[in-house]
């Protein structure tokens, strides 16, 4: 039958068959405690309930520790319980998670491992982690050290010879240097009150990457930045405020697109006007490209500002007015 079938059939027929082959088998893995608590294998002709999952679904010996584990696990927990019985999550998404699962946060964790991938449930473990060790923010830092040259320790110290306290005078140039990207970061948020393309002007990105420099900007996270995640979001604004744009590492970026989509979620549901709340989020399947939150082209003359006004008559002029009126 499949020879009759042009390219593109034969295709989503196959994507159907799949997603359902791995739907059903999660369902198969989820029935697996219960089936082992009747102790019905017995009554199959089977010995243990590793035979039993292997010789009716295919399951390795790992697959079904793997899962009976995680029920143990999952005993106080009835929120990850039902997420792994019923087969809506993965039992390797919910072996990333498993560690740091409390009977506080397990409806939070059931929650984001229905939407985020695996590699962000990563990032959301060692979050937890971290915070869990309350400790301090030095202690984040890789090597826990700041490594200086020798030409800046030799001057460093000669000044403190002279009685100059350093430490004192290395605060005031950090406070300095904030404070001049802030200043920079409101003339150009002014200057640029509407942006007609997704894509993030470089004059924003090299202001941005003076900031944060290349890495994540999560406290704690040491990977490299991957996205320019707009915290206020560009679908409503369409505009590249650096003063609400930060880089981050993939699995952050995930999670920010996942709590943003569960809270317009909520809101659908409590009746508040929003997006449709079968929008999939950055990172899965069948999601827009989000990469650096400027991926899809978009905006037009007619499109709001953050002040609610029509970005029509925005432009260098009227921002530099605007400073001017503050």
């Amino acid at each position: 039958m499949t020879h009759n079938l042009n390219d593109q059939k034969l295709f989503e027929l196959f994507r159907d068959y799949g997603a359902k082959a791995l739907l059903y088998r999660q369902k198969c893995i989820g029935m697996l405690p219960e089936i082992n608590k009747r102790r019905l294998h017995l009554q199959h002709g089977c010995a243990s309930i590793f035979e039993f999952a292997a010789k009716f679904a295919g399951l390795s010996h790992e697959q079904v520790k793997r899962v009976l584990s995680l029920n143990d696990h999952f005993y106080n927990k009835p929120a990850l319980k039902q997420a792994l019985e019923s087969g809506e999550v993965s039992v390797n998404k919910l072996a990333r998670i498993a560690a740091v699962a409390s009977t506080e946060n397990q409806e939070m964790l059931a929650a984001a491992s229905r939407t985020l991938s695996k590699n962000a449930l990563d990032t959301l473990a060692r979050d937890i982690r971290q915070l869990d060790k309350k400790v301090a923010p030095s202690d984040f830092v890789p090597g826990h050290k700041v490594e200086l040259a020798p030409p800046v320790q030799e001057r460093l110290y000669a000044l403190q010879q002279r009685g100059i306290d350093v430490n004192l005078l290395i605060s005031e140039m950090l406070d300095r240097r904030e404070r001049e990207i802030s200043e920079k970061k409101m003339v150009m948020a002014f200057e640029r009150p509407r942006a007609g393309s997704r894509h993030v002007p470089v004059a924003v990105k090299r202001l941005v990457m003076a900031e944060y420099g290349r890495g994540c900007s999560v406290p704690g996270c040491a990977r490299p930045a991957v996205a320019l995640h707009h915290a206020a979001r560009f679908a409503l604004t369409r505009n590249h405020d650096p003063r609400f744009l930060a880089p981050m590492c993939a699995g952050h970026h995930e999670l920010a697109h996942g709590l943003d989509l569960r809270y317009r979620q909520a809101k659908a549901a409590a009746g508040g006007r929003g997006p449709n709340a079968a929008e999939v989020p950055c990172g899965q399947a069948g999601a827009p490209r989000c990469r650096g939150d400027d991926q899809r082209p978009g905006g037009g003359r007619g499109a709001a500002r953050p002040d609610g006004r029509s970005g029509a008559a925005g432009g260098r002029s009227s921002g530099r007015a605007q400073m001017q009126r503050r």
